[in-house]
């Protein structure tokens, strides 16, 4: 490992590959575990959690301890110890005879994080024993040269704000996304979802369907959008599309106007971004769909709960079923504590007043949010509407009595029209009267 790379790594964090810990402690063996148990990865002694070296020496005792924890482990672990830069860098493989145990259990790496197993998940596990994630798949069109776009590792590098000479390949060679065969270099699916290019290649897979119905069924197409590009373009592409399609309801305190949409932004894209990471991608012919009809926004994809799960524990425990494209999302800024995604949808809506989604989990995975019908302040409002049209203009005309019918239009979000015919109503009802000229005159309030 050169210089570069260690300053690399220790730049964009932890993660599904990457521990850090300060000191050798009795954590070790399970973190060694859940790599074994994974895809491999590597453990860093002497760095803190933010990425700052700390300081650790390799001498034959700590050499030692690392191999007997290694040991330990069973089936035993072959463990690659050096020094670098003042870190001792462990390099666990994925084992060849999984699960691997240590004294404290099962483990398997939940995205930065080591979770034990408990028994469902180990027999779940062991009905897997030796499968590959199929995000941690070659794939095999063409080789990495060929397929990766140079825009997209500009854009990752800038948004997760890292600074790094490294080549494009090592870069990718570092987030786990190429693997060699053959003496060629390849992306994984991963990979290829992230930074590739030529979607084309990929049909389906990489395709989010948005559509906007007229009514309830499925019946009238208003409009639709397939999003065939990289996954984060993809996630962006979708929620823009929702919230163009969707309605705001206007907030006004005071002199200040608020819109607020029917479904938080925030809450949508947590949705999207749950869709595309727990998606089952080996289910051929079916994509991440997202349909908006009249009284309701469907967020669907291929799978259901992961087979160690089971409904009662849905949001409130994490099952990966993609730990890659964890990996990354999480790198991206789209996640930020595993198994957390549920509870903020539910206080990002509870804030919003928004109700809180309903899920499905028979065949695909779907999340629905409730659409109803907002209150609008328009000349075509019901008589209801009206009168809190009328009652938020003397509320602002108690604060400032010069304020013009344009200045209330703009404040309030209603034609010029109709503030004049409330407040000609207003001064029907006695309630306001106008004193002096049109231009230069002010507004009075009757009590």
């Amino acid at each position: 490992m050169t210089g570069e790379e260690l300053d690399f790594i220790l730049k964009k964090g932890e993660g599904y590959r990457i521990e850090f810990k300060e000191r050798l402690n009795n954590s070790l063996a399970k973190e060694m575990c859940a790599f074994a148990n994974g895809s491999g990865g590597k453990i860093f002694l002497g760095v803190k959690d933010n990425g700052e070296i700390r300081g650790c020496k390799l001498d034959n005792v700590l050499k030692s301890q690392i191999q007997n924890t290694a040991s330990n482990c069973h089936p035993s672990i072959e463990a690659q110890i050096i020094e670098k830069s003042g870190t001792v860098i462990i390099t666990i493989p994925e084992s060849e005879s999984k699960p691997v145990q240590c004294s404290d259990g099962f483990f398997l790496r939940q995205g930065p994080n080591s979770q034990k197993l408990n028994r469902d998940q180990i027999i779940a596990f062991l009905a897997k024993e030796g499968h590959i994630h199929w995000d941690e798949q070659i794939f095999s069109r063409f080789d990495f040269t060929v397929l990766y776009d140079p825009t997209l590792i500009f854009s990752f590098l800038k948004k997760t704000g890292i600074q790094t000479t490294l080549s494009h390949k090592d870069i990718f060679v570092n987030l786990g996304l190429i693997k060699q065969r053959d003496g060629r270099d390849w992306f994984t699916n991963a990979g290829f979802l992230f930074f590739g290019k030529l979607p084309e290649l990929a049909p389906n897979f990489m395709e989010i369907t948005c559509a906007l119905y007229k009514g309830t069924d499925k019946v009238y197409i208003l409009d639709r959008k397939d999003f065939n590009d990289d996954l984060i373009s993809n996630i962006e592409n979708t929620v823009q599309f929702v919230m163009r399609n969707t309605r705001m309801r206007a907030e006004i305190k005071g002199l200040l106007r608020k819109d607020i949409p029917e479904v938080p932004e925030v809450a949508l894209r947590e949705s999207i971004v749950n869709a595309v990471l727990h998606r089952d991608y080996s289910i051929q012919g079916a994509r991440v769909m997202v349909e908006i009809y009249d009284d309701r926004i469907e967020i669907s994809n291929p799978g259901g709960l992961p087979p160690s799960m089971t409904p009662e524990e849905f949001g409130r425990r994490s099952v990966i079923r993609n730990p890659n494209i964890a990996n990354m999302l999480q790198r991206f800024g789209y996640i930020e504590r595993m198994g957390t995604g549920i509870g903020r949808i539910n206080e990002l809506c509870d804030a919003n007043g928004t109700a809180r989604p309903a899920y499905d989990f028979e065949g695909f995975f779907s999340v629905v949010y409730s659409r109803v019908i907002l209150d609008s302040i328009s000349e075509k409002s019901s008589e209801k509407s009206s009168e809190k049209s009328s009652e938020k203009i003397l509320e602002l005309l108690s604060e400032n009595e010069n304020l013009t019918i344009t200045e209330l239009s703009d404040i309030l979000g209603l034609s010029t029209r109709a503030v004049e015919k409330n407040l000609k109503k207003l001064q029907e009802e006695n309630k306001l009267t106008r004193v002096g000229p049109a231009r230069g005159g002010h507004w009075k309030i009757l009590t």
